[in-house]
């Protein structure tokens, strides 16, 4: 089940810190090294500090090795090579976060892009003496949204579904 649907409102959490006026200060807008400043990390910021918002536009469900070279771009990949391959950016990329197993309470799972980079764990059942479970080309949730606001939140309830 998907953890939102189109409409949903999202917002962007960041580092900030609550200045003695009771105005947010964003620590990615200062410049320069501000040591004497105790900084909220992004997970604690509270809702009512959000200024980046996004609308659900569409949810869906896709194999990660289907990704398009646009859906690479939009993703944020660096191309990989001078031909401007973001569609190999993104695939390195996925390949060094998720590789690699990683251990969960009864193993270890890992979750190569696609066949050829899962090609080291065919054959393999274990992984430093515990069960090792292989999936290649795992289906991942593919969540579109369009930015609404970076100043924050959408005065009303028209802007927040408006549509360009």
């Amino acid at each position: 089940m998907p953890l939102c649907q189109p409409g949903d409102l999202l917002w962007g959490r960041e580092s900030v810190n609550k200045g003695q006026n009771g105005k947010f200060h964003y620590k990615a807008d200062e410049l320069g090294p501000l040591d004497d400043v105790k900084w909220t990390p992004s997970i604690h910021m509270p809702k009512i500090a959000a200024r980046i918002w996004d609308e659900v536009i569409s949810v869906r469900v896709e194999r990660v090795a289907d990704i398009s070279e646009s859906d690479a771009q939009a993703e944020g990949a660096e191309p990989a090579d001078c031909c401007g391959a973001y569609f190999h950016g993104f695939s390195k990329v996925w390949q060094k976060i998720n590789g690699k197993p990683k251990a969960t309470k009864t193993g270890y799972i890992v979750y190569p892009f696609d066949a050829e980079a899962g090609k080291e764990f065919e054959g393999v059942t274990t992984w430093k003496g515990k069960p090792l479970k292989v999936v290649i080309n795992p289906w991942v949730w593919v969540i579109e949204t369009k930015q609404l606001s970076v100043t924050g939140k959408p005065s009303s309830e028209t802007d927040a579904v408006h549509r360009y």
